[in-house]
C-alpha cells in the first residue's frame, strides 16, 4: 500500500485523478471521501484486489488511509480510455483491431466473473482503459467504491445460474453520494 512514507512526485492533475511517479513508475492515484472507517472485511478485500493480476485487468497497487481523504493508486494506463480512443480517431478503428478489443474486454470480464470479486457492474467505453501497447484491461475502481463508499443498488430480480441455483440481481445505481 502507498503510504506517506513511499516516495511518489506529482506530474499532472485532473478533477478527481493524480498522475504520479511511485518508485520511478507513473501511478494514478484518486481520492475518495472517508464515509466510513474500514473493518477487517473491507481490509481483507483490499488485500485480494492487490493480489488480482491479469492483462486485462488494471493493476491496483494499494490504497493509502494515512491523511482526511483515502488514495487509492492504480497502475497508469497511458492510452487513456477506449472512449477517448474513439472520440479522439487516434487509431486505426479496422476489423482486426475492433476484434482485439471485444476479446480483450472479454478475457478480463471473464477472469472478474471466474474470480471471488464475480461482476464487474460499471461496464463502459470510459472504464475501459488503454495501455501502451492498445491492449484493453477493465478499471476495478468500482470494487473500492463498493469497498469504502458504497453503492446504491436496485433489485433487478432472479436469475437462475446453471449448477448454482437462483441468484438475486441488482441495477447498480451508482456510488452513495455523501
Amino acid at each position: 500500500m502507498l503510504s506517506s512514507k513511499s516516495r511518489q512526485s506529482s506530474r499532472h492533475t485532473w478533477t478527481h485523478f493524480e498522475l504520479k511517479l511511485l518508485n520511478k513508475e507513473e501511478v494514478v492515484v484518486e481520492k475518495h471521501e472517508m464515509n466510513s472507517i474500514l473493518g477487517k472485511h473491507d481490509i481483507a478485500e483490499i488485500r485480494q484486489m492487490r493480489q488480482k493480476d491479469h492483462d486485462n485487468l488494471n493493476k491496483f497497487i494499494g490504497l493509502s488511509i494515512d491523511g482526511d481523504l483515502y488514495l487509492s493508486v492504480w497502475k497508469y494506463c497511458t492510452r487513456g480510455s477506449l472512449k477517448d480512443i474513439i472520440l479522439g480517431n487516434t487509431v486505426n478503428m479496422d476489423a482486426f483491431f475492433i476484434f482485439s478489443l471485444i476479446r480483450d474486454i472479454c478475457e478480463g470480464l471473464s477472469y472478474i466473473h471466474k474470480s471471488p470479486l464475480q461482476f464487474h457492474g460499471n461496464l463502459k467505453s470510459s472504464t475501459c482503459l488503454i495501455t501502451n501497447q492498445i491492449h484493453i484491461s477493465a478499471d476495478a475502481n468500482h470494487f473500492l467504491t463498493q469497498i469504502i463508499g458504497g453503492y446504491i443498488t436496485q433489485a433487478r430480480g432472479e436469475q437462475l445460474i446453471k449448477g448454482k441455483g437462483v441468484m438475486k440481481t441488482y441495477w447498480l445505481i451508482g456510488p452513495i453520494k455523501s
